[in-house]
């Protein structure tokens, strides 16, 4: 009687701890598809070189930042994520160093809050296109796609913006979210070092999966 007895409170503990231990099933993960593709903040030309930042399989943008050398935007990081998983940058930043005032462009995203970017603007300094501004606008993820949210913002410009805020918007339709971003930086030596001009965003549908 004592071994069954033993035996029983051995199987209700193993019970206990399988409820306990969450199942794949109840995980949450975005399910990204084809959207709109690129949406451009710049009139730039096509001499002006762009490089292009990607999210990682599976995850959409919630922040940006900039860093500037000489008063010439050198970097540009991208901040990815997706639920239940960690977090990656993707960036570009010019090959001579580039170190003063990093600033960080980011909304809160996270699993009880799923919530991706939708819309990137930039501030021109108005005598050579370089970026001293970003503005971002963000949108809740449901099941049923990313929804816009007007109170979901950040933003940061430098001094010599001046409120210079480019006409062209670069923004995702209802539904979707920035999976890539693309740098558009001036040839070497067209404003003296490479520097970056303008920011062009990728769209795609996006919706909360369980």
């Amino acid at each position: 009687m004592q071994r069954t007895a033993r035996q029983a409170v051995f199987a209700l503990a193993a019970t206990l701890v399988l409820a306990a231990v969450p199942t794949d099933a109840a995980a949450q993960s975005f399910a990204i598809s084809n959207g709109a593709g690129w949406r451009t903040t710049t009139g730039v030309s096509g001499s002006f070189q762009p490089y292009t930042l990607t999210a990682p399989a599976g995850m959409v943008l919630y922040g940006l930042a900039y860093a500037e050398n000489r008063d010439a935007p050198c970097l540009i990081e991208a901040y990815w994520w997706r639920p239940s998983a960690p977090r990656a940058t993707t960036q570009w930043k010019r090959s001579d160093g580039c170190d003063n005032g990093h600033r960080r462009i980011r909304i809160n995203a996270s699993d009880e809050v799923p919530r991706a970017l939708r819309l990137v603007r930039v501030c021109n300094r108005g005598s050579n296109d370089r970026v001293k501004g970003i503005r971002v606008r963000g949108a809740n993820v449901t099941a049923s796609g990313a929804q816009p949210d007007p109170g979901v913002y950040a933003e940061h410009d430098r001094p010599n913006c001046n409120d210079n805020w480019s006409p062209r918007i670069s923004q995702c339709p209802e539904g979707q979210a920035i999976t890539r971003v693309r740098v558009e930086t001036s040839p070497t030596g067209t404003y003296g070092a490479r520097a970056a001009v303008g920011l062009s965003v990728f769209c795609s549908r996006v919706r909360l999966s369980s």
